[in-house]
């Protein structure tokens, strides 16, 4: 029960991912992060095991939950990584996200950068909806 995310870049470095899970079983889930997109702010979630995968969009941030022991996971990305075009938003401040791994775990395990991400809200307010 690790979780990673909700990871995104910004432009110029947004990056379209592939994720193919080699061994074991994850919930992926997606954020719209693209205040241009009429699905603003809506979350989608799949649950992935050996041998499947998913592509996520540019403009979504991110994020899973591994759900059985040793699971590994192999990323593709069609644009460069650069860490200070980088950002976070902490998976419980958004509801969905925060019911969805509730139903699986009550205190996942999360890196320090992952618990420090942006609150969903504050990131709404900084970039309202243009759609």
């Amino acid at each position: 029960f690790t979780l990673r995310g909700l990871h995104f870049q910004l432009e110029p470095f947004q990056q379209s991912k592939y994720l193919k899970v080699i061994y074991g079983k994850i919930i992926n889930f997606v954020l719209c992060v693209d205040p241009t997109r009429p699905d603003y702010g809506s979350v989608y979630s799949f649950e992935i095991d050996k041998n499947h995968a998913v592509m996520v969009p540019r403009g979504f941030a991110n994020g899973l939950l591994t759900l059985e022991p040793n699971t590994v996971i192999q990323y593709f990305v069609d644009n460069n990584y650069k860490p200070e075009y980088e950002r976070s938003i902490l998976y419980s401040s958004v509801p969905q996200i925060d019911e969805l791994v509730n139903k699986y775990i009550n205190d996942p395990v999360i890196s320090d950068k992952d618990a420090k991400g942006i609150i969903w809200e504050d990131y709404q307010k900084e970039n309202p909806t243009s759609c």
